[in-house]
C-alpha cells in the first residue's frame, strides 16, 4: 500500500492542482463572459442613442427640407414680383416718352396755333382799317 499510497496521492495532489486551475479558469471565462455582457449591454445602449439620435436627426433634417422649400416658394414669388415691377417700370417708361412725344406734339401745335392767331390778329387789323376806310369813303359821299 505504501507505494500505491503515494502515487495515489501524487495523482490526488495533480487532480487538486488541476481542478484548481479548472476553477481558475472558469472564474476568468466568467469574468470574460460577464465582460462581453457588459460590452454587449453598453454595444446595445449605444445602438438605441444612435437610433434615437437618427430619429432627431431625420426630424431635423425634414425641419431642413420643409423651410427650404419655403424659401425657395418665397424667392420664386418675390422672382414674380420682381418681374411684376420691371414691367410696370417698363411700362411707365413706354408712357412717360409716349407722353413726352405727345406734350412736344402740343407744344409744336401750340406755336402754330399761335402763329395763327397772330395772322388772325394781323387780318383783323387789317379788315378794320379796310373797314374805317370805307366807312370813311361812303361818309364823305
Amino acid at each position: 500500500a505504501g507505494q500505491h499510497g503515494r502515487g495515489f496521492s501524487v495523482v490526488a495532489r495533480e487532480v487538486k492542482a488541476l481542478a484548481m486551475q479548472a476553477s481558475k479558469a472558469a472564474e476568468e471565462i466568467e469574468a470574460k463572459i460577464g465582460s462581453m455582457r457588459a460590452a454587449v449591454d453598453e454595444t446595445a445602449a449605444v445602438q438605441g442613442n444612435i437610433g434615437t439620435i437618427v430619429g432627431i436627426l431625420g426630424e431635423i433634417t425634414g425641419n431642413i427640407s420643409e423651410s427650404v422649400a419655403q424659401q425657395a416658394l418665397a424667392t420664386g414669388l418675390i422672382a414674380g414680383n420682381v418681374d411684376q415691377a420691371a414691367q410696370a417700370s417698363a411700362d411707365i417708361s413706354s408712357h412717360m416718352a409716349d407722353m413726352s412725344a405727345r406734350t412736344a406734339a402740343a407744344g409744336d401745335m401750340a406755336e402754330q396755333m399761335n402763329g395763327v392767331a397772330a395772322d388772325l390778329i394781323g387780318r383783323a387789323s387789317q379788315l378794320n382799317e379796310r373797314i374805317e376806310a370805307f366807312l370813311a369813303d361812303v361818309a364823305r359821299g
